[in-house]
């Protein structure tokens, strides 16, 4: 059988991406994903949902229309893109993105897609993430206190306790303790 050909789809603003870590959220051995955001208004979104589309209606059976890998979002297109395996990501001078850049929503970038047709369900199409090459990088960093809507109050302060920001220390270069492992004591071993 030959090997699925790789597309690249038109830029978009990835939502909710999981592009360097896999979501847990419905497959508990994880998911790798992200919702592309075009605006149908592009000559170049046009086309590719026109390509879609088309992919797609090669499995249409008389009036009876498969599953197509987006759908409308009020004035703008969602395009839903997933896969199993970690993908590759690349920035827009297709340079390696290092393990700590971590891709947010609002990112502007291209996906490298597999096309693949299911039957399950009453058919459809989906699209097997290959990689992503990041043209405008919005970096996920987790919400602070501010956007929870805390003002800064005095009292209790981390740096004043020797502790690193997130209050627990895994560096594992801690204060030295003496040893309580029933590897190192075996008057500890519950036998």
């Amino acid at each position: 059988m030959a090997k699925k050909p790789i597309h690249i789809s038109c830029v978009g603003v990835a939502r909710y991406p999981y592009l360097n870590k896999p979501s847990y959220q419905f497959d508990a051995e994880g998911t790798y994903k992200v919702e592309l955001e075009v605006d149908p208004s592009d000559p170049a979104t046009q086309a590719f949902l026109k390509f879609l589309d088309a992919e797609a209606a090669k499995h249409d059976e008389g009036a009876t229309k498969v599953q197509r890998p987006f759908k409308k979002k009020d004035d703008n297109y969602i395009v839903n893109f997933k896969t199993s395996y970690a993908p590759r990501l690349f920035d827009a001078y297709n340079n390696k993105l290092p393990a700590e850049v971590n891709i947010g929503s609002g990112s502007r970038i291209k996906v490298a897609y597999q096309v693949n047709f299911y039957k399950g369900f009453g058919g459809g199409v989906n699209l097997y993430l290959q990689a992503a090459q990041v043209l405008e990088l919005v970096e996920f960093k987790g919400r602070d206190a501010e956007d929870y809507g805390f003002a800064q109050e005095e009292g209790f302060k981390v740096e004043d306790q020797g502790l690193p920001e997130n209050g627990y220390d895994f560096s594992g270069e801690g204060p030295e303790t003496e040893s309580t492992d029933a590897n190192d004591d075996p008057s500890l071993l519950p036998f």
